[in-house]
């Protein structure tokens, strides 16, 4: 297989895989992006994530977070903290409501691509992920299962 075959087969992959858990979301309303946004939330200190952290785990720019936090925060899934030291900055909390959206989307989705991502293929494909993305382990997994409290 050529680079550019593997390239094409991974960008075809990306979609399919997107297309999947978007499906898999709809009965809970959220997008992946929200599903996303609410785990790396969840993963983060108790005092909220900055939008910047935001940014920099899912790999999006500060306009696109913000537009993100904004659709999140009018569902009332998060709320938007100013800090008093910066009052231009604000940072991300999940609210009871959102832990509980979080809590739904995540069994879903593992019931849901249980059987695409079983036991052994799951570790191989995190693997080579983390090979293809190295020193970003944290960011990658981050927020996949709620805190316990």
């Amino acid at each position: 297989m050529t680079i550019y075959e593997l390239c094409l087969l991974h960008s075809r992959a990306d979609r399919a895989l997107r297309a999947v858990v978007a499906e898999k979301l709809q009965p809970v309303e959220l997008t992946m992006m929200q599903w996303l946004s609410l785990g790396i939330i969840a993963g983060g200190p108790k005092e909220g994530l900055s939008m910047g952290n935001i940014a920099e785990h899912m790999g999006i720019t500060l306009p696109q977070v913000t537009a993100l936090l904004h659709s999140l925060s009018k569902l009332r899934l998060i709320k938007l903290r100013t800090q008093r030291r910066d009052r231009r900055s604000r940072h991300a909390l999940l609210t009871p409501k959102g832990e509980e959206a979080l809590r739904k989307a995540n069994s879903t989705l593992e019931v849901g691509l249980g059987d695409l991502f079983p036991g052994e293929r799951r570790r191989a494909y995190v693997s080579m992920l983390e090979h293809i993305i190295p020193c970003e382990t944290e960011s990658v997994t981050i927020g996949v299962t709620l805190k316990r409290k």
